[in-house]
């Protein structure tokens, strides 16, 4: 009788350590299915300037339609786009396979152009207008719409949740332009630092600068006192963001349409790969004068994530007669006041 318990006994733990280690090898396995791949583009949807930006012309309705198609087959979880103004209900229509978007906030001079597509639940959307944006008819147009940030909430799996940001920092270099964008980044160092939540974040967008840029100095004023993590000087760069990289070095060449992240909330990220590409159609012709930037992030749930405390879904914005006219005013009392540097 002993000899069978004994037996039995053997057969248990031989068993338990079978499953404990095939439990192991599929909780590895698990972990490495957990990728996430986000994309920033400029979709350039300007009124009439926005037909000529890329190799091929077409009108501002049918491009973005076009656009839309190609995108809608794009590998990417979530694509944040820049300058969606006057045409996004055309892009939106097409992508079909990104079931969570948000609602444009409206054509120039009313909206500010970001918006998001994403094949994972987007919540608790809030747009930030930078309170510096130089330019009417010197360097940059940046005054003429409400350029800034938007902030969002993505549930990336179920019950785990990041912050998200789309950015588009303001353009030009003259002075009056880089004093803005360096002003730009200190806003969204303030928005990151000043969250209660310690949850990871994305933050993606045209930034309009690279880290080479001494004057905007990305690094001092944005990526270290928000501890951010860029993703192409992780994986192009070895991780080193100092001293200054020799660019024409690399495959992959630093792009102002950047990525970064950083973790916390339970959630650590990793980045996988990098990739800057035109989105061409079928004659390989583009529709921008952008790359779009995708990365490939794997990420690991290390403890219970920092849910919010209240998920809202997207609403329409106001884009309603009334705002539009408030808008065009404000616009026109801009181009007004800045006549003087037309000629």
């Amino acid at each position: 009788m002993k000899k069978v318990r004994r037996i039995i006994a053997v057969i248990l733990a031989l068993t338990l350590l079978l499953f404990s280690v095939s439990f192991a090898a599929f909780a590895e396995d698990s972990a490495e299915e957990n990728l996430l791949t986000v994309m920033s583009y400029n979709v350039s949807g300007l009124p009439v300037v926005g037909a000529f930006q890329g190799s091929d012309y077409l009108p501002g309705p049918i491009k973005a339609t076009a656009l839309g198609k190609l995108l809608n087959n794009v590998e990417a979880d979530i694509i944040g786009v820049q300058e969606d103004f006057n045409f996004h209900a055309n892009l939106a229509a097409e992508m079909t396979n990104f079931p969570f978007k948000t609602f444009t906030s409206g054509p120039i001079p009313l909206g500010d152009g970001l918006n998001i597509f994403s094949k994972m639940p987007v919540y608790n959307i809030e747009r930030n207008t930078w309170e510096k944006r130089s330019g009417v008819f010197k360097g940059a147009t940046d005054e003429l719409t409400p350029k800034g940030f938007l902030y969002s909430v993505v549930e990336i799996a179920e019950g785990v949740y990041i912050d998200f940001y789309v950015l588009h920092a303001d353009a030009g270099g003259d002075d009056g332009s880089v004093a803005a964008r360096r002003d730009n980044y200190r806003q969204l160092v303030e928005h990151i630092n000043g969250r209660t939540h310690d949850r990871a974040l994305i933050v993606l967008g045209d930034f309009n600068a690279r880290i080479r840029d001494e004057k905007t100095d990305m690094l001092n004023l944005l990526i270290f006192p928000a501890g951010l993590t860029e993703t192409w000087v992780e994986l192009c760069n070895d991780g080193q963001y100092v001293p200054e990289p020799v660019f024409e070095e690399y495959e992959i060449g630093e792009s102002i349409d950047k990525v970064m992240f950083k973790n916390g909330g339970g959630v650590e990220f990793e980045p996988v790969s990098i990739d800057m590409f035109k989105v061409l159609n079928e004659n390989g012709g583009s529709y921008t004068d952008h790359h779009a930037t995708r990365v490939v992030l794997s990420y690991t749930v290390t403890d219970n994530t920092s849910a919010p405390d209240e998920l809202v879904e997207p609403t329409p914005h106001d884009t309603g007669f009334i705002a539009m006219l408030k808008a065009i005013f404000t616009a026109l009392k801009l181009i007004l006041g800045d006549l003087g540097n037309l000629f």
